[in-house]
């Protein structure tokens, strides 16, 4: 989950019965969502004034070990982000983590910091 400043709230899941991949809450009523039914790892997500972050599933597109850029305002994904050096097996690369400091994002994997 993470809160931004002015108290909208964004949670991942894998799986959602009323919502996408990201749920988007405001005063206690879902507003909206991101995505779709796994698509996302549902393990890490965060964001900053112009954009969320959410770690991805395994992807025969893409790969593992990847992390989707979402615009806050249009929730459009406008970029992929990989985070890791293997992206051809299914379940090497769980993101545990995700953080963000202005622009820098931050990816921990198993216990690993990494600055992108």
């Amino acid at each position: 989950m993470w809160v931004a400043p002015e108290g909208i709230i964004y949670t991942a899941s894998m799986w959602d019965e009323n919502e996408g991949g990201v749920a988007i809450y405001a005063n206690g009523q879902s507003i909206a969502s991101i995505g779709g039914h796994g698509e996302f790892q549902g393990s890490a997500i965060t964001g900053n004034a112009t954009s969320i972050f959410a770690a991805l599933q395994y992807s025969a597109a893409y790969g593992s070990g990847t992390v989707g850029r979402y615009d806050r305002t249009s929730r459009i994904r406008d970029l992929l982000i990989p985070v890791s050096a293997t992206t051809t097996e299914k379940r090497a690369d769980l993101i545990t983590g995700l953080t963000t400091s202005g622009s820098p994002l931050y990816p921990t994997m198993l216990g690993c910091l990494m600055l992108l």
